[in-house]
């Protein structure tokens, strides 16, 4: 009950973020969904797996996947890059195989329930990014809703440290 009740307030969240009153939903919206989708499914894979899989095949599967997914949409709207924007692109690209890496270290070290918290940081940084590289103004609805995501798996990861104290102490 506990999870799915974090699962719901999480996409509530969600959908704070996006305002979808005040939002028209486009093709971006679904494709950030569908992301979102496919990052959980790597995280529960990596975390299946990741014991018996050589770490770099699974790094380099999953930047292919990215690579194999991203590539329609950016030769439709490929725009020459700039100096500043090849530089974002460049080191976007190697902290993200650096933190594929790191991920999936973690993730054979411990639980997910752990691991997920940690994760949602990135909705910090990507605040903290916008505006520093982007000039992008926080938006309160933006702020409120990464507060009801990080607040309900704070709770989550709470409530899986009990569970596994109780699993311990039985």
């Amino acid at each position: 009950m506990h999870r799915i009740a974090v699962i719901v307030a999480g996409f509530l969240g969600i959908l704070v973020m996006i305002d979808p009153i005040a939002t028209h939903f486009s093709l971006a919206h679904l494709s950030a969904f569908g992301s979102v989708l496919a990052s959980a499914a790597v995280i529960l894979i990596m975390r299946k797996i990741g014991k018996e899989e050589d770490r770099v095949s699974m790094v380099a599967a999953v930047l292919a996947g990215i690579l194999l997914v991203g590539l329609p949409g950016a030769l439709v709207q490929w725009q020459p890059l700039n100096g500043k924007a090849l530089l974002i692109a460049a080191g976007s690209g190697f902290f993200m195989g650096v933190a594929q890496f790191v991920s999936l270290e973690a993730l054979r070290r411990a639980p997910a329930s752990v691991i997920a918290p940690l994760q949602y940081t990135m909705l910090v940084w990507a605040l903290a990014y916008g505006v520093a590289i982007f000039d992008d103004p926080v938006k309160a609805n933006v702020l409120a809703g990464a507060l009801i995501v990080i607040a309900a798996n704070l709770y989550n990861f709470h409530r899986e440290r009990l569970r596994a104290r109780r699993i311990i102490e039985a």
